[in-house]
């Protein structure tokens, strides 16, 4: 493979601060990244409460900067290597990824992006079993044939009826507004359900959602979480798992917005203090996540910079940068029932084209 995730994982790794990513867990990604094509969104998971630095790794696979079609085997300078192509999960990675990139196929424009999620522990194989995530197109008469459709191709089959009935469920309970923004096939973990990322509800509107659905978690205990840290943010999505029933499990999503990446800063801190104040967040994990948050560009890390978007930007003119944003995603609350609280967070790296003359904003 001429380039690799690794090339552009590279440029972010100097930056990360090892105690939220230390240099022994990114060893342990380098596998991984070497043997996928370079996209130009990335993540980590990081768990905001324990002392280790480990972390997991995610790759975005969009339809605008290349990856798709690498992902479809279509790039000779991308091909992923023979242990991935051996795989049988991974054939239906690459498969989805064809036909997706196909205009005649259904999946061309009903899905907006891919998510591939690795959870690391140790060194792992070079195949290793990734959890996979899709975007619906959002405005979609008939949302749940894409669902199936796309479920089908990255499980085999079509699941159980149990499971079909339940995600139904859930798409017609949405109220107005909600939406599912991806459907998760955590393939690499013992489950047989799919995780619904959803959006778009009132923070206080979210227990009645899941109480319409058949989740019998204590409504009054989410409650007071929901309200402890809807304070400290803008918009809270959630993350279930939907199989012959609601799982008790929920994620969090705790998202900020701002126009640029000093005001991503101050808007993280107040949600980041609260998760100290409540043990579920270190104080040298909180600091790291706000020193990780920056932007590079080519002409001022140009030794480690990828040769492809070293060419990108010379090819476009004198004024032309080739950056990588330094972000975070979101941070997610995982509740259950019974169990401790857990917060981790999702620290993103991006590839972006910008303009010498532009402001720094």
């Amino acid at each position: 493979m001429k380039y690799s995730m690794l090339d552009y994982l590279r440029v972010g790794e100097p930056h990360m601060p090892s105690v939220l990513v230390s240099p022994e867990s990114l060893a342990d990604i380098a596998p991984i990244a070497r043997a996928l094509p370079p996209c130009t969104g990335s993540g980590f998971e990081c768990r905001l409460a324990e002392p280790e630095a480990k972390a997991d790794f995610l790759v975005r696979v969009q339809t605008h900067d290349g990856t798709r079609t690498a992902f479809a085997g279509r790039n000779p300078d991308v091909r992923p290597p023979a242990e991935l192509l051996d795989n049988p999960v991974w054939r239906r990675v690459f498969d989805f990824c064809a036909r997706w990139s196909n205009p005649e196929d259904a999946l061309h424009a009903n899905v907006e992006d891919f998510w591939l999620e690795f959870d690391v522990a140790g060194r792992p194989t070079t195949a290793p079993t990734p959890a996979i995530f899709f975007g619906p197109r959002q405005g979609l008469e008939q949302p749940l044939e894409l669902v199936a459709l796309a479920t089908g191709v990255m499980r085999g089959e079509p699941g159980p009826a149990s499971l079909r009935a339940s995600v139904r469920r859930a798409y017609e309970a949405l109220p107005a507004g909600g939406n599912v923004y991806q459907v998760g096939m955590m393939l690499s973990r013992p489950i047989d359900a799919l995780r619904l990322c959803v959006r778009g509800i009132p923070t206080t509107g979210l227990t009645a959602y899941l109480r319409d659905i058949g989740w019998d978690g204590p409504s009054g205990e989410l409650d007071a979480l929901l309200a402890s840290l809807a304070p400290h943010t803008d918009r809270i999505c959630l993350a279930l798992d939907v199989g012959e029933r609601v799982f008790p499990k929920l994620g969090l999503e705790c998202y900020v917005d701002a126009l640029t990446l000093g005001g991503f800063k101050e808007r993280w801190k107040p949600l980041l203090e609260h998760l100290v104040q409540r043990g579920l967040c270190r104080p040298d994990k909180r600091d790291a996540l706000l020193a990780w948050m920056g932007l590079s560009d080519h002409r001022a890390e140009r030794e480690r910079w990828p040769a492809n978007l070293v060419r990108g930007a010379e090819s476009q003119g004198p004024d032309t940068l080739s950056l990588f944003m330094r972000y975070i995603n979101h941070v997610k609350v995982v509740y259950q029932p019974g169990a401790p609280l857990e917060a981790k967070a999702y620290p993103g790296l991006k590839h972006l084209w910008g303009r010498a003359s532009a402001s720094a904003a």
